[in-house]
């Protein structure tokens, strides 16, 4: 396993630089429980049938974690069958027989974490062309009568907030951008780089350096007590016509759908029950908490064990129907203008200019600096385009990063660039960086849990 993860973690760095596509997925690693203080806390959970990544026979694929609709091999190409199982066929009952990985416990109202991993999808996202601008939005569906059968396309934008969709035995319980607005995996992108500064951690068990994702959502108060409760945990990562888009943006249309699911249990017990550990459910009459989690939120905590506190203000980082977005989530908004689009060219609001065309490469020219000591002449790169972002929560970058094709004249000694990046700043303003290195993973240490995917 350690061979495969230093071969994906380069292959993975190369992609960052080349545009290669990476073909790495995600499903829920583990739930946990939400302290009012915005903790997450023992005991964990699992979805159904859950494989861990130390184990000798983890794949990482449909045999076990992954689900993915439709499938790469589908004859008929990537389209949706209305038979389609919203769960895997490991996945299609509580499928809990392994002790290590059991089912979340927890009660009506409580606050819960879902984390993934992203994978590259968020801190290398021009590795898959006309993706969603949030990285995809992933769905949580709710139902107390779960059936072995359920199917994609009767739940997922069929059940409804009010739970008066399609057969009415569920609802929609939230909306989430997969891009949390703070999760990274360890690579030298700028987004990576720059979320490892702001939101820097200890490596450790089970994230190693890099930080998951979540989905943080608050429970339905009137869920039962002593029953289980199932959740769809659904993301849905189009590719569309146009770049930078949303689903539900005038002219944006889905021309491949690509789909995972996670499908898992939760074991609904009484607010002040035992096993609920030492931490009980802010509902328990002996817990004199706030129940605001938004307000009572913990500032400071490791980001190893903290709930993303833009997600504690509602359910809906997406608006959905009739539904609008309540939530603060990184909101989606902060991915990078379309460079490549035909006849646009930016307009400089500092010392440099960007022009822009329909072409695989783009044209940057500093102009020389007004003043200073270590003044220098024009620059100009051209580099092949590829463009990442850092997204809220800093300031906002948009980078573009490419091979350089020509080289750089200024009145001071410097050497021919090899790689280039583009940035620009929130304020419009234009400059030049380094190229991301690439890392040698083989001096790495990497989780337990960090085998592939």
């Amino acid at each position: 396993m350690k061979g495969y993860t230093l071969l994906r973690q380069a292959f993975l760095a190369f992609a960052a630089i080349s545009g290669t596509t990476v073909d790495a997925h995600s499903w829920v690693e583990q739930l946990q429980r939400l302290a009012a203080n915005g903790t997450l806390i023992a005991p964990l959970g699992y979805q159904r049938g859950y494989v861990s990544r130390d184990n000798p026979l983890f794949k990482g694929d449909i045999s076990d974690d992954l689900w993915q609709l439709p499938p790469n091999d589908r004859a008929a190409g990537a389209v949706l069958y209305a038979s389609d199982p919203i769960c895997s066929p490991q996945q299609s009952s509580s499928n809990y027989t392994n002790s290590d990985f059991p089912m979340l416990v927890t009660a009506p109202g409580d606050y819960i974490a879902m984390q993934h991993q992203e994978n590259g999808h968020v801190t290398i996202p021009t590795t898959q062309t006309n993706k969603p601008r949030n990285r995809g939005t992933i769905y949580l569906y709710g139902t107390d009568q779960a059936r072995s059968n359920d199917t994609l396309l009767a739940i997922h934008n069929v059940w409804n907030v009010n739970g008066t969709g399609g057969d009415g035995r569920g609802k929609l319980l939230a909306t989430r951008n997969y891009d949390d607005g703070q999760c990274y995996q360890v690579n030298s992108g700028a987004i990576s780089t720059s979320r490892q500064a702001q939101f820097s951690k200890v490596a450790a068990n089970p994230m190693g350096s890099d930080l998951w994702c979540q989905s943080d959502i608050q429970l339905p108060t009137d869920i039962t007590a002593g029953a289980n409760y199932t959740l769809y945990w659904v993301w849905d990562w189009p590719t569309l016509n146009k770049a930078n888009a949303m689903i539900g943006e005038e002219g944006v249309n889905v021309t491949k759908p690509e789909i995972y699911t996670s499908c898992m249990d939760l074991k609904i017990v009484d607010p002040c029950s035992e096993e609920l550990g030492d931490v009980k459910s802010p509902a328990c009459s002996s817990v004199k908490t706030k129940s605001n989690f938004a307000h009572s939120f913990s500032k400071g905590q490791s980001f190893n064990a903290a709930a993303v506190p833009q997600e504690l203000t509602g359910n809906f980082a997406v608006p959905i129907d009739d539904t609008s977005a309540d939530s603060g989530s990184n909101n989606g908004m902060s991915a990078p203008p379309n460079f490549a689009t035909g006849g646009a060219t930016a307009t400089a609001t500092s010392d440099a200019a960007v022009s822009a065309t329909a072409s695989t490469f783009q044209t940057v020219t500093t102009s020389a600096s007004k003043s200073g000591a270590g003044a220098v002449g024009a620059t100009t790169v051209t580099v092949a385009l590829s463009t990442v972002t850092v997204t809220q929560g800093v300031e906002t970058v948009t980078v573009t990063a490419g091979a350089a094709q020509s080289t750089q004249s200024t009145q001071s000694t410097q050497s021919t660039l090899t790689a280039a990046l583009v940035t620009e700043g929130s304020n419009g303003a234009i400059g030049l960086a380094a190229h991301p290195t690439v890392e040698p993973f083989i001096n790495r240490r990497r989780s337990r849990i960090e085998a592939r995917n």
